[in-house]
């Protein structure tokens, strides 16, 4: 768990970078790069690209800066209440993105490649976040495994 540990902060940056990308675009009025799909800007421009009016990449941008800060903190801290964050965090922000490809498939009918990294993302964070939670906190592991030596596999003294 070492490597997910170290990955997630990783992962959340390339989160900032898309959700800065369109971020940028919003601000500046600019329109986007989209490569691969052209619907970039027809989902950017839609009524869904804005939640309690603030635009979604604002909030992505916000999303992916928290999960990063969770992150950095866990590489130095663990602790079960903040790997209950980490997963509760990207929870929400999984669920925002199955239901933001609902609508661009089905309602908006156009994809932007922004919005699907950052689902992809976003589902990476949520697996990496299960992962940690399943863990121990690494600083209790060393102990547990020395109490585990001297118990038997359900808990019973050793013969």
């Amino acid at each position: 768990m070492r490597f997910t540990r170290s990955a997630l902060p990783f992962v959340a940056f390339i989160g900032i970078v898309d959700a800065a990308s369109l971020s940028y675009a919003r601000y500046t009025h600019s329109d986007l790069i989209c490569g691969i799909v052209e619907g970039c800007n027809t989902v950017a421009a839609s009524p869904y690209s804005v939640l309690f009016g603030m635009p979604l990449a604002y909030l992505g941008l916000l999303f992916y800066v928290f999960i990063f800060i969770l992150g950095v903190w866990l590489l130095s801290r663990d602790g079960a209440w903040l790997r209950t964050v980490l997963l509760a965090t990207t929870s929400i922000g999984l669920a925002s993105s199955l239901y933001f490809v609902y609508l661009q498939t089905f309602v908006i009918q156009a994809y932007c490649v922004y919005c699907v990294i950052s689902a992809l993302v976003s589902a990476l964070l949520w697996v990496m976040a299960l992962a940690l939670y399943r863990t121990r906190p690494c600083n209790t592991c060393q102990v547990e495994q020395g109490e585990q030596g001297a118990r038997g596999a359900h808990g019973e003294p050793a013969a």
